[in-house]
């Protein structure tokens, strides 16, 4: 059963939606839901334009090198601070996840990784209160002697390092690792690692 069925008599209906806001990537609604107690005449619901059959929106690539994960820092202008993220992005119209998911990894960190190469490890709700998405997590496992092509920086990223697992643990702790999909991705990677027990 796919994340896509539904059953025949949901919990929560929807009433009525109103567009409130898009851009190019996604839509805003002023949804009317109502259960068997509740209703909520403006409850907002944001829907990517560029969705797939099981809700995928997007993807999100953990580059391994030896040991040592790849993560970006980025300014995330909605929290105003600078975080350490894996490399991700959305999905093109038309596109693969594992295509998306090489390209992203090329265009954000500059390491060119086939398609095929890529191990998926599942996926993961980023906020499924409000956001209909999904996005897919994937491993990017490098040749240790690898070296980053020239990349474009996109809008906020800044740096690309390698951490220890530890290291990265730290970074979680102390919130400089604050991403959903970051985290999500990096305990997939550790239940890999270890056969599916911590």
């Amino acid at each position: 059963m796919s994340s896509r069925d539904r059953p025949e008599d949901p919990p929560v209906r929807l009433l009525a939606r109103t567009l409130v806001f898009e851009n190019s990537v996604l839509n805003v609604f002023a949804d009317h839901v109502a259960d068997a107690r509740h209703e909520v005449p403006a409850f907002l619901t944001v829907v990517p334009k560029c969705i797939d059959d099981d809700l995928v929106i997007g993807i999100a690539i953990l580059p391994v090198r030896g040991e040592q994960l790849g993560l970006l820092r980025v300014y995330r202008h909605a929290l105003g601070r600078w975080q350490w993220e894996v490399p991700k992005g959305f999905i093109d119209a038309g596109e693969s996840l594992l295509a998306a998911a090489a390209r992203e990894l090329h265009e954000e960190t500059g390491f060119a990784h086939p398609a095929q190469a890529l191990v998926d490890l599942g996926a993961v709700a980023p906020e499924p209160g409000i956001v209909t998405s999904r996005v897919r997590l994937f491993l990017a496992e490098l040749d240790p002697a690898a070296v980053a092509e020239q990349r474009a920086h996109e809008m906020g990223h800044g740096e690309m390092r390698f951490f220890s697992r530890g290291e990265v643990v730290r970074l979680i702790q102390s919130n400089q690792i604050e991403d959903g999909c970051t985290q999500a991705v990096f305990l997939r990677y550790l239940l890999r690692q270890t056969g599916g027990g911590l």
